[in-house]
Parts: structure tokens; sequence; C-alpha cells
């Protein structure tokens, strides 16, 4: 793994701060962040080890006891379910259901920018709301400095080294990949396939139906088996690491879509 996804998840709980309250608030925020973009699954497995050594590390320091290990894990699965709102892609039922929505009114075409307009507000709304609930009601927190939590922390970012090549790269690859789904237009909403299809030879309906969100998606895919990690290296993702991908789940949801 290259580990860009932990060294973002890391620094983004670093920097929201170390206290007790604050590390609840950095896994939660950091949970549905990452959820935005990929599996809630994978998501919270990522950042399960790093939760419970930082509560760990708190209570050993501290009179907290097990609440403060509870509370950042249901920050960070409950942060999860919430982030999965935010993006089309964020959970597999949002596809499902603009599925449905396509084949029961058929003039609908939700897209990704639609989606966004609709989920992130929903999760700006949800994330706050429930950091109040669990710090101060559910699982009632101290607002003082934590004993430890940080420092391991930037231990572990410590141990990730200075940003790689590849990491840089994928990064990019991932970074235009959102851009050219939140740009991509579609119905009235004006975007690139509005140049890129006369460009081709459709007509508005055909690009609109042919210039998908898959065809961006499909099209990342192929980009991260072509870019090189490095000058003159082997190539980001090779077919020995795509076997680990949960293709079991994809080929299930896809069944379900078609």
């Amino acid at each position: 793994m290259l580990g860009l996804h932990r060294r973002i998840a890391i620094r983004t709980l670093i920097l929201l701060g170390s206290s007790p309250r604050r590390l609840a608030l950095g896994f939660l925020v950091t949970s549905a962040m990452l959820s935005m973009w990929i599996s809630n699954t994978a998501t919270t497995l990522m950042l399960l080890p790093i939760a419970i050594s930082v509560a760990r590390r708190t209570e050993e320091k501290s009179s907290l006891g097990g609440r403060f290990t509870l509370c950042l894990l249901l920050c960070t699965a409950y942060g999860a379910n919430v982030g999965g709102i935010g993006t089309l892609i964020g959970t597999p039922p949002n596809l499902i259901f603009v599925k449905n929505a396509q084949d029961l009114i058929p003039p609908v075409e939700v897209g990704f920018l639609q989606w966004l307009t609709l989920g992130l507000p929903v999760v700006v709304l949800f994330l706050p709301v429930m950091y109040i609930l669990m710090t101060r009601f559910l699982v009632p927190l101290p607002a003082g400095e934590s004993h430890g939590g940080e420092g391991m922390l930037r231990k572990e970012l410590a141990d990730l080294g200075p940003m790689r090549s590849e990491e840089i790269r994928v990064f990019l690859v991932f970074l235009v990949t959102a851009l050219l789904w939140i740009t991509r237009g579609g119905g009235e909403v004006p975007g690139w396939i509005d140049i890129v299809g006369p460009w081709l030879g459709l007509d508005p309906a055909l690009a609109g139906k042919y210039l998908n969100d898959s065809i961006v998606a499909v099209a990342a895919g192929i980009a991260l088996f072509v870019v090189p990690s490095k000058p003159g290296g082997a190539a980001l993702l090779d077919w020995e690491k795509a076997k680990d991908v949960p293709w079991g789940m994809l080929l299930l949801f896809g069944g379900g879509f078609a």
C-alpha cells in the first residue's frame, strides 16, 4: 500500500488538536472525509488501529477509562457512515438510489455534482451535531489536554517517512478524477461534456449518455495501470495489487445494477 490515505488521515488528526474532545472530532471528520471517496468499510478498517492506539496511550496517562476508546471507535464508525452520504461514490447504496431514480423517472439525471450539492450539506450539518451528542452526552469527555495521543500520531507520521513520488502521482490521478466528476455537467448544467461531445461528433443526448461518471472512473483506473510510479519505474498499479480489490463485493453490487 502506498499509505497516501493513511498519511492524509494522520495529518488531519494532528491538525485538529490533541485534547480528548478534539481527537474525537478529528476521528469523526477524518473518517467522514475519507469515506466520501473510498468505501466506508475500508475507511473504518484503516482508522481502527490508529484509534485504538491513540485511545490506549491516552487512557494509560489519564482517568478517562474505557469510555475514550468507545468514543473514538463510535466516531470512526459513525463518521464513515455520514461521510458516505457526501458523494455519489461514497457508498454503494447511493448508486443504487440513482439507478432506481433514473428507472422510475427517466428524464432525471443525477450526476456527481448534483449529488454533491445535496449530500455535502447533509454531511456538514450532521458532523457537528454528532460531535456534540457524542462528546457531551453519550460519552462525555473533558476539554483538557490529551496525554500522549498527539505524540503517538506524530510518531506514526514520522514512520511513514517523506511523501514518495508514487503517492504524489496517485493523489494527482485522484484529484483529476474528482475534478472531472464535479465539472462533467449534464442536463441543464454546463460542463466539459459540452466541449468534448461535439468534438467527438455526439449530440447532447448521446454525450450525456456515453460521457458519464463511469467513463471517468474507468479512465482513472486505466491511468493507474499506465502512469509510472517514478521516471522509468513500474506502473502505479499492477494486477498483483489489483487482485486485493474486493471484487466479490463489486460484482454483487454490479449484478444488482444489472
